[in-house]
């Protein structure tokens, strides 16, 4: 058996990657996903997953998965590859990556990434509560409970797992290829109709939004520009650059300062 080179030299994949962007024609950019909807939308699955968890216990556990999901994109401003575990795991988070500090924070160990290249992975710290509501060490906490109610606790099992029929989550073998729910755009089209009626701007958002978005709302906070590089492992800030965009009012105060 041939095999996989990109199992076999991780950094290969990150080398195909950057090539594939430089020699494709380039694709229309990704909107950045705003805060108010970022909150909105894990509130809603948080709300959906109270709702349906004793009747529809399948889409219950799928709403509270999305909404982890969600705030390790936004958030923690994670690459979509950085949240979901290959088929080898050698990328993705683990549950032995997660660590709660009750009350403080969640922090998550993220292995290997593209714009890390000695391979050493590194931590995000997420804060227990975020000033616009987001409970985000109870989402995990619960996140957590239903993975171990399913008798799905793994500590080198993937953190986002899949949901058989039946309603429990489930441990795919290692090697078995689990596919990224796409879930955001349907998520946008229920949520805000009024984006989900143009389908040429739904399609300007991804997984990646998220991240994109988390990084403005940094920026427009005035977060610390190399606090964020780090949150986010940008390797450096012409790399960030392109996920610092100042916001109306940081803009108008070039000229309004004269």
């Amino acid at each position: 058996n041939i095999s996989d080179p990109f199992e076999r030299y991780p950094s290969l994949q990150g080398f195909s990657e950057g090539l594939r962007k430089t020699i494709s024609t380039r694709s229309s950019q990704k909107f950045g996903l705003h805060l108010e909807m970022a909150t909105t939308m894990v509130n809603a699955l948080i709300g959906r997953y109270d709702q349906l968890r004793t009747t529809q216990p399948r889409a219950a556990l799928a709403a509270l998965r999305h909404a982890v999901c969600l705030i390790c994109g936004f958030w923690g401003t994670r690459r979509a590859s950085e949240v979901w575990a290959n088929s080898g795991r050698t990328m993705g988070i683990l549950q032995q990556h997660v660590r709660i500090i009750p009350d403080v924070a969640i922090l998550l160990f993220v292995q290997a990434h593209k714009a890390d290249p000695y391979r050493m992975g590194n931590e995000t710290v997420l804060s227990w509560s975020t000033r616009s509501g987001v409970q985000i060490g109870n989402t995990f906490l619960r996140y957590l409970r239903e993975l171990q109610s399913s008798g799905a606790i793994d500590p080198s099992a993937p953190l986002i797992l899949p949901i058989s029929s039946g309603g429990r989550f489930f441990v795919h073998a290692s090697g078995t290829v689990h596919r990224n729910p796409q879930f955001l755009r349907e998520l946008i089209r229920d949520l805000f109709p009024l984006i989900g009626a143009k389908p040429e701007v739904l399609r300007r958002y991804s997984f990646h939004s998220l991240r994109r978005g988390g990084s403005m709302s940094m920026v427009h906070n005035e977060v610390p520009s190399a606090l964020i590089r780090g949150h986010g492992c940008w390797s450096s800030e012409l790399g960030h650059a392109g996920y610092a965009q100042a916001s109306l009012q940081q803009r108008l105060s070039v000229t309004q300062c004269l």
